[in-house]
């Protein structure tokens, strides 16, 4: 009776078995899709998603959260959880990622990293104003914007080859320097996947417009007879598509920038890619540039380089967005955190923009404005573009919003739109140049406007013709032009040879050739003395002007020595008062400079100059 009782089974012992059984085979079964399913969903993630794999971007967290997610999802069963050890690893992983998705980063905000963000920029050097940018030839000007380069370029593709038209886009322009003139340069990108599927070799090319001269737009095909393929670029697709073919190949922990499309010196295609790493926690505005890449769009070859080993013919590796983002940062925490008044906090008027001295280097340019002031600018800045050196220039002026004003209300009848304004040297005087654009967008003339006094306004069919009106408004004025000192008076004594008269909206232009300077062009006003519209051929005239990198030379004092006029004893008193004042305002420029310049000096050069 005994073994009877031991080996009795109820009567359902099988059916319990069998039931045990299939629920371990159904788990197993579940266990399998659940990890198969994290797999793609993990893959899928990394493809399409592309996350950042590194400390201070959000990827990594967001895949370990929705990863847990997933597999807390397969615990349950009829609409409850099991209790399995997926709920306690789905628990952990949504724990850890909510942790470190939100919490964490708390600690990199502002708040606590507000020193550390305002030092990304790097050193700051502070100077007095100063021409910095050097005088520029008017015929190297740039009037044409990025949104002219865009309708031109449309109208170049659709009239050299409108099949093509049809199957690529043109993609973001990069204004940059090719040799010695510069452009805009955009790729010839796919319309969408059934024409990549179609043309898996790569698009034919791309678009050059020339930034100072809207006749020269080109569709190049090929170089040096070598037909041109982009196969890796913004519109392919799968493994062609750029950022994932960087992100694949040993990238993946590293953001990457907008690239641009840049054009060597022979006329190549590349793209200049800035990859950056989080320098403050998971602060988005902690981002710095670490690495740059230049991809060939044609093989996919990727080299890597540091701002320090770019090649010289890649303007810059500096993102104009990074200097906007990290100058902000330190004009906003000059005192920390909080600055609730305000103080002493400055940002950029607008985003920068790219501006090229005459030395060919490329700059970084914004004006800087105080915060909740936004009329005015206190200054600009100069980053260059390659090294993220930048100095700050504290000089009171009119903004770029202010400067495109006043140049749209001097043609106002016309209805003219201003481009974003461009800051050059005009013949030492610190200038914003911009096109003035009709409803259609095509250039109809050009606007001048004073930095430091907006009211000042230069209009004209041409660049010469602007830069001739600007100056008689800067003499009507008064205005004492501000000149560098590669940029002093010029006395000259001598002859007329050749004169001649023209009017151009509605003011006289004197021009004159000199006998012992028959190369060079003078061009004065009667503003700048009544003696001008009375001088004939022969006559010996004593002239003051600026030597420029103008295709004429603008007169600034005019004395007709054939013409004595009888003075008043008034008029002497006058002219020798005038004489004074003048000779102080000389004095007083001179030693602005010379104390501008001791200013902008580093202490090793002052010690230089001490031990001569």
């Amino acid at each position: 009776m005994t073994m009877a009782y031991y080996n009795y089974k109820p009567d359902n012992w099988d059916e319990k078995q069998k039931q045990k059984q299939t629920n371990k085979n159904k788990m197993k079964t579940k266990d399998i899709f659940m990890i198969i399913s994290a797999i793609i969903f993990i893959s899928l993630c990394n493809f399409w998603g592309m996350p950042v794999l590194s400390i201070g971007f959000f990827g990594l967290p967001a895949i370990i959260f929705f990863t847990g997610l997933l597999i807390f999802f397969f615990d349950f069963e009829d609409g409850e959880p099991a209790g399995s050890w997926r709920v306690w690893l789905g628990g952990i992983a949504i724990v850890v990622g909510f942790i470190w998705f939100v919490i964490v980063p708390i600690f990199s905000s502002a708040m606590f990293r507000s020193s550390d963000l305002r030092q990304l920029i790097g050193n700051i050097d502070e100077k007095q104003f100063s021409n910095d940018i050097s005088p520029i030839d008017p015929s190297r000007m740039v009037l044409i914007d990025y949104e002219s380069a865009a309708k031109l370029g449309d109208k170049k593709l659709v009239d050299r080859d409108a099949a093509l038209g049809s199957v690529v886009t043109i993609g973001k322009y990069t204004h940059q320097k090719i040799g010695n003139d510069l452009y805009y340069a955009a790729p010839l990108n796919h319309t969408g996947f059934w024409k990549w599927r179609e043309n898996k070799q790569g698009t034919p090319g791309y678009i050059l417009v020339n930034a100072h001269n809207q006749k020269d737009v080109r569709l190049v095909k090929e170089v040096n007879g070598r037909p041109i393929h982009l196969k890796y670029q913004s519109g392919g697709c799968f493994g062609d598509y750029l950022p994932r073919h960087i992100y694949k190949n040993g990238y993946k922990g590293y953001g990457q920038f907008e690239y641009e499309f840049e054009i060597d010196n022979d006329f190549n295609p590349w793209y200049v890619v800035p990859l950056y790493e989080k320098k403050v926690g998971f602060n988005p505005n902690g981002k710095d540039v670490v690495k740059i890449l230049i991809v060939n769009p044609e093989t996919g070859e990727i080299k890597e380089y540091t701002p320090e080993t770019l090649p010289t013919w890649v303007d810059r590796a500096q993102p104009k967005a990074l200097v906007t983002t990290q100058f902000d940062n330190w004009g906003e925490w000059v005192h920390g955190w909080p600055n609730w008044a305000h103080k002493d906090q400055l940002k950029l008027s607008q985003e920068t923009q790219l501006i090229y001295g005459e030395d060919g280097v490329c700059y970084l340019y914004s004006g800087v404005t105080s915060v909740g002031q936004d009329a005015a600018s206190v200054g600009f800045i100069l980053t260059n573009g390659r090294s993220k050196k930048t100095t700050f220039y504290h000089a009171g002026g009119a903004n770029e919003s202010s400067a495109q004003a006043s140049a749209q209300g001097k043609v106002q009848q016309m209805g003219y739109k201003a481009s974003r304004p461009r800051p050059y040297n005009i013949n030492g005087v610190w200038t914003y140049v911009m096109a003035l654009k009709d409803n259609e967008g095509l250039i109809k003339a050009v606007g001048l406007v004073s930095y430091s006094n907006y009211e000042i306004v230069g209009t004209g069919e041409t660049i010469m013709d602007a830069i001739r009106s600007y100056k008689s408004a800067l003499n009507n004025r008064g205005d004492n032009l501000a000149v560098s000192e590669d940029n002093t008076h010029t006395p000259y004594i001598g002859i007329v040879s050749r004169m001649g008269m023209d009017t151009k909206d509605g003011q006289f232009y004197y021009y004159f050739i000199f006998q012992s300077m028959p190369q060079t062009l003078f061009v004065s006003t009667s503003s700048i003395s009544n003696e001008v519209p009375l001088t004939k051929i022969g006559d010996r005239v004593k002239i003051m002007y600026t030597a420029g990198n103008e295709g004429e030379i603008s007169i600034e004092n005019f004395d007709n020595l054939e013409l004595n006029f009888i003075k008043t004893p008034a008029q002497v008193r006058v002219d020798s008062t005038a004489t004074k004042v003048e000779k102080r305002i000389n004095d007083e420029t001179l030693n602005t400079r010379v104390k501008a310049k001791l200013d902008n000096m580093t202490e090793e050069e002052k010690l230089k100059l001490l031990n001569k």
